[in-house]
């Protein structure tokens, strides 16, 4: 078991993925090696539903992509890798980007609080709960941790994710029973969300979230919102400042990235498994898949986000600010925005920004 497990990280499925990028409308041809769901989730950032195609190649050692794919020659222009941390350090070029699959995003209570007063978004979410008088409770009632599992997990993740979904077993869930408590919220006497919170070494962790029956009426009604809401005002009661709500995405437009960004994220540690991106051929395909999806990677054991520019982009003090308001979160190194015009602005960053951000010139390779 211990063998199959190491092999898993380092022998791997292998896809060629082709069709017409989304954003641009350019052909783009795709290497993906690693798990199919993140192989799916991969293709909705690049291609819309029904405008791609794909084909299984295979197995194939981490260590062999490159070559395979140049010996084929098959106008490759942008291939993307799942491997851990140890091989992207000796795998990756200069010119790749280690993105981790997942990363945990910590909560700090007291940033949200601030941020009930002050974001328009929060103060929205707050209406609409008051609106729909949603209330919750908090349980560890069997049956009920069993409701939320078929009733509202499954549902919402299978609804949320399709074909990329990972969910967790029922077995595990129940697992972990004796360290959790479920929180769920009401609106008229019927549950309509929850979220499990599961005690570990002193942290309490939001672990696992559902809507029921996936409904995106009740998502509308402020059903998500509240979570993060009634969570922050539950455990702050009990004496915590911040809540570890792990498996987020890297990619920065994520819906949930968001989310979490807009209830006072900072970013934690990051997972052993990342994606190595590997630009091939920087064509306009490419740079747009760039572009529409930013993302954070690793250099070293330091994270960074990277934002990509539009070909030859005027780069603006306003640019520069709606960048930073949109994507920059407490706990990375830098925001890097990348542009593939000139190396420098023709002006000196905002001292307020000097620490958060810093560009750089892309060339086309």
């Amino acid at each position: 078991v211990k063998l199959k497990k190491i092999a898993w990280q380092y022998r791997t499925g292998l896809w060629v993925l082709e069709g017409r990028e989304k954003s641009s409308g350019e052909f783009l041809r795709l290497v993906y090696a690693g798990q199919d769901a993140h192989k799916n989730y991969i293709a909705t950032l690049a291609f819309n539903d029904d405008d791609f195609k794909e084909q299984y190649l295979g197995k194939t050692w981490i260590w062999r992509i490159r070559s395979n794919i140049n010996r084929e020659k098959n106008n490759v222009s942008l291939q993307i890798v799942e491997m851990n941390n140890a091989s992207a350090k000796v795998l990756g070029r200069k010119a790749d980007y280690y993105a981790p699959t997942w990363f945990d995003a910590i909560i700090n209570f007291s940033v949200s609080q601030e941020r009930l007063v002050k974001s328009k978004n929060i103060k929205e979410d707050l209406r609409k709960i008051r609106k729909h008088q949603l209330e919750y409770e908090v349980t560890t009632d069997p049956e009920k941790f069993d409701f939320f599992y078929r009733e509202m997990y499954v549902p919402y993740i299978t609804k949320a994710h399709g074909n990329r979904s990972l969910l967790m077993s029922l077995e595990k869930m129940r697992q972990k029973m004796n360290s959790s408590e479920l929180l769920l919220v009401k609106k008229g006497g019927q549950y309509i969300s929850g979220s499990i919170l599961l005690y570990n070494e002193g942290m309490v962790h939001g672990w696992k979230h559902g809507v029921l029956d996936g409904n995106r009426e009740y998502i509308r009604y402020g059903a998500a919102a509240a979570l993060y809401y009634f969570e922050m005002v539950y455990l702050t009661e009990k004496g915590y400042k911040k809540i570890n709500h792990g498996g987020t995405r890297s990619f920065l437009k994520d819906g949930v990235f968001q989310l979490k960004k807009k209830w006072g994220m900072n970013i934690g540690d990051s997972w052993d498994i990342g994606y190595m991106i590997s630009p091939q051929q920087m064509t306009t395909a490419v740079m747009a898949f760039l572009k529409n999806n930013p993302f954070m990677f690793l250099r070293g054991n330091k994270k960074y986000f990277a934002v990509f520019l539009e070909p030859d982009a005027d780069i603006s003090e306003e640019l520069i600010f709606k960048i930073h308001k949109n994507y920059y979160v407490p706990g990375i190194e830098k925001l890097i925005i990348y542009n593939t015009n000139k190396p420098q602005p023709v002006f000196d960053l905002p001292d307020e920004l000097l620490n958060d951000i810093e560009l750089e010139y892309l060339g086309r390779l």
